[in-house]
C-alpha cells in the first residue's frame, strides 16, 4: 500500500469519526424532542448514515 492510499484511508476514517461526533448528540436527544424537531433530527441522522455508509464502501474498495 502506498503513502497516498494510507493517507486517504486515514482521512476517510477521520471524516467518519467527525460525522459521528456531529450527530451523536442528536441521536442521544431524540426522546424529549417535539415531533416536528424529531423529524428534522431523524433526517440529519439519515443523511449522516448515508455519508458514512458511502465512505465505508470506499474504504472497502481501497483496502480491498
Amino acid at each position: 500500500m502506498d503513502d497516498d492510499t494510507t493517507e486517504l484511508i486515514a482521512r476517510l476514517g477521520t471524516r467518519i469519526g467527525m460525522i459521528m461526533e456531529d450527530v451523536g448528540e442528536i441521536a442521544l436527544t431524540l426522546g424529549p424532542m417535539k415531533p416536528a424537531d424529531r423529524v428534522v433530527a431523524i433526517n440529519a441522522l439519515d443523511k449522516a448514515a448515508t455519508a458514512i455508509s458511502a465512505m465505508v464502501a470506499a474504504l472497502r474498495t481501497i483496502d480491498g
